[in-house]
């Protein structure tokens, strides 16, 4: 197998003094104001109180899905007693 011709791939580099990236005088300044839309903080609490609201009570308390399932078990038992 034939070594691969470092030289050759190294020319190809551009040079150390060269510009890659823009000087921070050329490099646009946004406004935080104009990134975010106008009451996206209240669309986001919407969001997060429904989906506070549609979430599954015991899940929320730690409750497993077995002792959700005895839980409605036993309230079917009880409700057909009385």
């Amino acid at each position: 197998m034939e070594k691969p011709k470092f030289d050759v791939l190294l020319s190809k580099s551009p040079p150390k003094n060269s510009k890659h990236l823009p000087s921070s005088k050329e490099r646009p300044k946004y406004d935080a104001e104009d990134l975010i839309p106008e009451g996206f903080e209240n669309h986001l609490m919407r969001e997060g109180l429904l989906k506070k609201r549609n979430a599954d009570p015991f899940k929320l308390l730690g409750v497993s899905n077995e002792d959700k399932m005895s839980f409605f078990l036993l309230k079917w038992i009880f409700n057909a007693i009385k």
